[in-house]
């Protein structure tokens, strides 16, 4: 199972924090509310994508010594863009065909579609998150609130991809 309480919690709080200071003197702080609700959030789906990929192969490989080359590839993924990141990931897990398999029932009901799009646009937020500065130019930063909208729609998804993985083999 994938754990999403702790990231549940923490946006929830950073959006009651933006919530706070939205309108107020300090623009700074909303703004690094935002900020942190998008790398704690894009930090969780890296962790998440990890995790499924150990899924796939935990039943069958027990040890660490077993797993090590499935280890070797986590820590040289990075990012969660799905074709990139962690498409190639779980493909190196369980193979092709599995995957193709499992594409094609969360495609079923378009979850395949909505995944991908939804870390397309939070990965062009990440980017523009951890390489800007709040020095000078004002940057723009999707609020809390739609961080939170995007982990409502996705984490179910992953989800269901966590299992579909762990009953593929």
């Amino acid at each position: 199972m994938i754990y999403s309480g702790q990231i549940r919690r923490t946006l929830v709080f950073l959006n009651s924090q933006y919530d706070e200071y939205i309108g107020g003197r300090e623009q700074i702080k909303p703004m690094m509310y935002s900020k942190l609700a998008i790398l704690e959030y894009c930090g969780w789906l890296e962790e998440t994508f990890d995790e499924i990929a150990r899924n796939c192969v935990r039943h069958k490989q027990r040890t660490f010594e077993s797993r090590k080359d499935l280890e070797s590839q986590i820590s040289r993924t990075t990012g969660f863009a799905y074709k990139n990141s962690g498409r190639k990931l779980l493909c190196s897990a369980i193979g092709i065909v599995r995957l193709l398999e499992i594409e094609k029932v969360l495609e079923r009901n378009g979850e395949l579609s909505l995944l991908q799009s939804n870390l397309g646009a939070m990965n062009e937020q990440r980017r523009r998150a951890a390489h800007t500065s709040t020095r000078g130019v004002t940057q723009q930063y999707i609020a809390p609130s739609v961080t939170i909208q995007n982990f409502n729609r996705t984490e179910p998804i992953l989800q269901k991809m966590w299992s579909l993985v762990r009953y593929s083999q």
